[in-house]
């Protein structure tokens, strides 16, 4: 509990300071496709735009419907290139505490992915993948793709829905609702 609390800490104070972006939460319900393990993850994200590049920073928190918890942070920085539709691509890095912050469990890890979206009526969707680029020996591999559907509820004011699928070591497969803040 402390260190989610020390890490929604940390989300809430990046919100001042990128007080000309978004900021983002979403509940997401998290199956593993190894054990059948169901959890819940509640993930708040802060962003914003600076020129040509766009940045992000994610805090997740993990609830095993079984017991445990698990929390991560990552920062990324992107930019869109345009073609026939919109790609964006991301890097960056993170620090996950591993199951329950258990001594020699926690790991760092660098990511890299490739989005595009298209505007559909009123519906914004979006479709990507992503890898995480390990240093760490006990770092677990993970390779996923992500689809998204996003509809403006007032001018500032979104709500989502996400579906992704991990591969690799993390075999899961998460659904998730959201609502976003545009300041």
């Amino acid at each position: 509990m402390k260190k989610s609390l020390i890490a929604l800490t940390l989300a809430l104070a990046s919100v001042a300071s990128f007080a000309a972006g978004s900021a983002s939460l979403e509940v997401a319900r998290v199956s593993n496709n190894d054990t059948g393990a169901v959890s819940q993850a509640q993930t708040l994200s802060v962003g914003t735009t600076s020129g040509a590049l766009a940045y992000g920073l994610k805090v997740r928190t993990t609830v095993a419907e079984a017991g445990g918890l698990g929390n991560s942070i990552e920062g990324t920085v992107g930019s869109t290139i345009k073609t026939v539709l919109p790609v964006t691509v991301y890097g960056g890095v993170g620090h996950d505490n591993g199951a329950n912050g258990a001594r020699g469990a926690a790991y760092q890890y660098g990511l890299v992915g490739v989005s595009t979206g298209y505007k559909l009526g009123a519906v914004n969707t979006v479709v990507g993948v992503q890898t995480r680029l390990n240093w760490e020996t006990n770092a677990p591999k993970q390779n996923l793709g992500y689809v998204g559907a996003s509809v403006a509820l007032s001018k500032s004011v979104t709500a989502s829905a996400t579906f992704s699928r991990s591969f690799q070591d993390i075999r899961e497969d998460s659904f998730g609702l959201g609502l976003s803040l545009a300041f």
